[in-house]
């Protein structure tokens, strides 16, 4: 059987794609609630069940997988929302490959009226008005969570928790009425988390004209598009290996503004730890673990990346 490779880890918010979010997970949720019979076998074994479709999961896919409990497994596939013609597709593909067919014709299938006729204005606006409604949910959350906490949460805190407003609202919430989570960004100031940027991509493929801003003070959360800053190394998502007992690795960060000039702030896990002006490249020593790099420019515009360093034994 063909084996295919997914990409995993979060994405840069320069992207398109909602940080985060792995997309072999994304298709395996999808073929557990559509076939019964896999969702058995995922829910006990995630990682046996992807090489059952002869998926080869990333490093950290696989890890994120074998720490979910079978509840928490049970509850992302009951949160999935799949339109009821497009089940019996699902269930019918047995390998990855056919997942990414079946995939294809879902997206490019449009969604017909009662009447048969294509509707696709109708339901992409029924989508939006519950995307909306989701965000303002989101929005209220945050306050709450502010109100407790004395700040937002961290884009890392985000990516990692498996619920990071759990208390305040659904889990089903964080993401939009087309089954695709929300993107999120905490914005950092003097250490503490003070704003925070939100949206939903809209409707896939992802373009900016369907993107879907926050119904309170969307100005103010929203995402600059196109981003004129972005991180060019580390790559987010990306795994960092150290041979032996090291306690932390030496990498090289590189950054790029769109304007020539303007200064950079460099900040990990929220605290600063340099500003560059004309040449954006940096060398820091990271300890073991998972670790948010966040770059900012003097109009509070920002790009960040999250990465892990892990030692390994040695040979």
């Amino acid at each position: 059987m063909a084996s295919f490779r997914t990409i995993v880890g979060a994405r840069t918010s320069g992207g398109a794609a909602s940080a985060g979010f792995p997309r072999g997970i994304e298709l395996l949720l999808k073929k557990a609630k559509a076939d019964p019979e896999f969702r058995g076998y995922f829910v006990v074994d995630p990682v046996g069940a992807a090489a059952r479709l002869g998926m080869q999961l990333g490093e950290t896919e696989s890890r994120i997988l074998r720490s979910m409990p079978v509840t928490t497994l049970e509850t992302a596939v009951d949160h999935v929302r799949l339109a009821q013609e497009h089940l019996p597709i699902l269930r019918a593909a047995s390998t990855v490959a056919a997942m990414a067919v079946a995939l294809t014709f879902i997206v490019a299938t449009p969604t017909l009226s009662v009447t048969g006729v294509e509707a696709p204005e109708r339901v992409f606006e029924e989508a939006a008005i519950e995307s909306r409604e989701r965000l303002a949910a989101v929005q209220e959350a945050l306050e709450s969570y502010h109100r407790t906490h004395g700040e937002y949460p961290s884009t890392l805190e985000w990516i990692t928790a498996e619920h990071p407003l759990e208390g305040w609202l659904p889990h089903s919430y964080l993401f939009d009425a087309w089954d695709q989570p929300l993107r999120y960004e905490g914005q950092i100031s003097d250490g503490k988390i003070s704003g925070y940027r939100l949206e939903s991509m809209g409707e896939p493929p992802h373009e900016d004209a369907y993107r879907l801003l926050c119904p309170v003070n969307p100005e103010r959360h929203a995402f600059v598009t196109p981003n004129p800053i972005a991180i060019l190394t580390p790559d987010s998502g990306s795994l960092i290996r150290i041979a032996g007992d090291i306690e932390g690795a030496l990498i090289e960060a590189t950054a790029s503004h769109q304007s020539e000039g303007v200064e950079i702030l460099w900040l990990l896990n929220r605290l600063v730890i340099e500003r560059t002006s004309k040449v954006h490249e940096i060398s820091l020593t990271v300890p073991n673990g998972l670790h948010e790099l966040v770059v900012q420019d003097e109009s509070g515009n920002s790009a960040f990346v999250v990465f892990e360093v892990q030692a390994t034994a040695a040979e």
